[in-house]
């Protein structure tokens, strides 16, 4: 695996990006004076600014340090069920996203190798369009030394001039960390309005860990039901909801992602 605070390659020569920089940036800061909701700045940034890179997905999350948790705020190249299914994560969950918070730097990982390095993010990756031979990176913004948010990017190939990609974040984050404060001022860090859009966190119940346990030990779901005191309809039921969240196809792959993730 490459090293993951680096960025590799980008789609497009300097030219394009360079020959709408000036009115995509002027639009971008217009747009935020605004102040408008994150969804709409997810899609401005995609959109305009960025837009010569041609990202597949971009993903916009908030750190809400006080909650201990990445809260995702927009998210344009996903189906609209990935943002619904996952909005709240622990900082203490290992992917990308809280990898780049935690180190203050940027995150490079090839797609093709997301979930298999990632669990977490398989809800994402299996919404998005499919991009072997692409990357997903996460840029960090900063706000007074600190990382207030982070923005993702993914790419349906390599990227081939990281230089550029860096200059056009980097010449974005500053309003955009602007912005970001004042948001979370406003939200007074309730999670930017996750109770509003019906969004849920990534949260493992005691009984879902039990779960996990037994199928690592091969016990079937009847074994399971009678271990936990429940029917075995609500094993299985269980089983799937976890199996959605890993991105697993079956029991190994469950318990294998499981461990990766530190479940």
């Amino acid at each position: 695996m490459r090293d993951q605070g680096s960025v590799t390659e980008a789609p497009q020569p300097a030219s394009d990006w360079m020959l709408v920089a000036d009115t995509a940036f002027v639009a971008f800061l217009r747009l935020l004076g605004d102040n408008p909701d994150p969804q709409t700045v997810t899609e401005a940034l995609a959109r305009g600014p960025l837009a010569a890179f041609r990202p597949a997905v971009s993903v916009l999350a908030f750190v809400l340090p006080e909650r201990e948790a990445l809260f995702v705020v927009g998210l344009v190249g996903c189906e609209g069920e990935a943002l619904r299914r996952l909005t709240t994560i622990p900082l203490a969950a290992d992917i990308p996203a809280t990898r780049c918070y935690r180190t203050n730097q940027v995150i490079s990982v090839p797609s093709a190798q997301l979930v298999e390095d990632f669990p977490l993010v398989a809800p994402y990756v299996m919404a998005a369009p499919p991009a072997t031979d692409g990357e997903a990176i996460v840029f960090p913004i900063r706000s007074r030394g600190g990382v207030i948010a982070v923005l993702g990017l993914d790419f349906p190939q390599r990227v081939t001039q990281p230089w550029l990609l860096r200059a056009a974040v980097a010449s974005l984050s500053g309003p955009l960390a602007l912005w970001t404060a004042l948001q979370l001022q406003a939200s007074d860090g309730d999670g930017a309005g996750s109770e509003r859009r019906g969004g849920r966190s990534l949260s493992i119940t005691e009984r879902q860990h039990r779960i996990i346990e037994l199928v690592r030990q091969g016990c079937t779901n009847r074994q399971i039901a009678e271990e936990i005191g429940f029917s075995v309809p609500t094993v299985k039921a269980e089983l799937a909801n976890l199996c959605t969240l890993l991105g697993a196809g079956n029991r190994s792959e469950l318990a294998a992602r499981a461990a990766r993730a530190g479940l």
